[in-house]
């Protein structure tokens, strides 16, 4: 009671900071990236769904308390239909836990299926803020409203509720705020916040080399090893390309995957295209810096994504002035034109096409420059959050 008193009369003299609390994933890095750009602006904690927590090592909860300030306070289960009382008792969990450390505003990170807690809003009491980031709103949620069955039913209706009670929407792509809208009606409070980057660490520096593979010739395959992702299909595309391509090594990352399945059925097929003499590169998660620099000397640069919103490695791509190819997906023009290149079928046929016309094309340097500037204008960090900061600040006046 004291200090809550001598909290209050201190927040009217010195005004201290805003309080936010997270719903994230901690080793999601564009969640980390989001939370970290205010760690000067604001005091920021955030809860952990329950799986994502226990895959956690404290070390990683202690890493980003010491270096980003972001406190970790809990882990919540999931929304249930059919459980309801442990919905119930997770919603009691995180009211008490607002009651508890009073943050000024609770901001979702992802929206399925954490938008659903939007539903307890009578109860949370504080503005709410939902960041969509491509499969949750365009796949997952959307496959509730267009299946049949009862559970399919409820679990639309919900979303639809949930949608229409946060204070505002934030998405990373116009195609997101488009399916919101479809879905639930809304027409405001709906807003294009991309990811970002951090365009500081896209600066070419003079004589630099790769570290990793050296001299060595590489189409590089950087998203995570998922079954979203369909790998599966880059590398049947690998079947179809001539022997020309062999002095080239093959890519990928995420070998320290926890899809042990997914990772089991990719071996499979990696082994087999060894046998026939590919060459053919799987690395554990890569560090940024590292990153960076697989972009920047890669000879091509391929995503095979069943769904995508605007994915953070195509802008890097982009910024490293490199060869990128793309499914035929709903992406936003402004940013991933013409000056891209596209596979129209999501076949592996129509991949190993498109590698091979990326390859012969004669007006490359310009598309690549194009690629470049589109992205500078599209993808500054510090100009999509300080729209969010925008955001926050409206919020909070409310």
């Amino acid at each position: 009671m004291v200090i809550d008193l001598f909290r209050i009369v201190v927040s009217k003299i010195y005004r201290l900071k805003d309080k936010i609390l997270y719903i994230a994933d901690p080793n999601l890095i564009h969640d980390i990236k989001w939370i970290s750009y205010f760690k000067d602006k604001y005091e920021r904690i955030y809860l952990v769904r329950k799986h994502h927590f226990e895959s956690t090592s404290q070390e990683r909860f202690k890493f980003l308390e010491e270096n980003y300030g972001m406190r970790c306070v809990g882990s919540i289960t999931d929304f249930s239909i059919f459980r309801c009382w442990v919905t119930i008792q997770t919603i009691v969990k995180i009211v008490r836990i607002i009651r508890t450390e009073k943050p000024t505003l609770l901001h979702i990170m992802y929206a399925e299926p954490n938008a659903l807690w939007a539903i307890f809003k009578p109860w949370i009491k504080i503005p709410m803020v939902l960041t969509s980031r491509g499969t949750d709103v365009l796949k997952t949620i959307p496959n509730f409203y267009s299946e049949k069955g009862l559970i399919k039913k409820i679990s639309a209706f919900l979303y639809t509720k949930a949608f229409t009670n946060f204070n505002c929407i934030c998405s990373t792509s116009t195609a997101q705020i488009q399916s919101i809208s479809r879905l639930s009606g809304r027409q405001n409070g709906l807003h294009l916040i991309r990811t970002g980057v951090d365009l500081q660490l896209f600066i070419e520096k003079e004589n630099e080399t790769n570290v990793l593979l050296g001299d060595k010739k590489y189409f590089f395959f950087p998203r995570a090893m998922r079954p979203l992702y369909q790998h599966e299909l880059a590398l049947d595309a690998i079947q179809f390309l001539n022997d020309a391509i062999k002095e080239y090594t093959f890519v990928f990352v995420d070998k320290d995957t926890k899809d042990l399945n997914y990772k089991k059925a990719i071996e499979t097929k990696i082994e087999k295209l060894r046998a026939s003499g590919f060459s053919i590169l799987w690395l554990n998660t890569l560090e940024q810096v590292d990153l960076v620099q697989m972009y920047r000397f890669a000879s091509l640069v391929i995503m095979t994504p069943k769904s995508d919103g605007t994915p953070v490695s195509a802008l890097e791509t982009m910024l490293c002035k490199t060869p990128l190819i793309l499914p035929k997906l709903n992406y936003d023009q402004e940013i991933f034109g013409d000056w891209l290149y596209f596979f129209s079928q999501m076949t592996a046929e129509s991949l190993a096409h498109t590698i091979l016309k990326a390859l012969q094309e004669d007006t490359m340097k310009s598309k690549l420059e194009l690629a470049f500037e589109k992205a500078v204008q599209f993808a500054d960090r510090e100009k999509e959050m300080t729209k969010l900061e925008s955001i926050y600040k409206s919020c909070l006046k409310k």
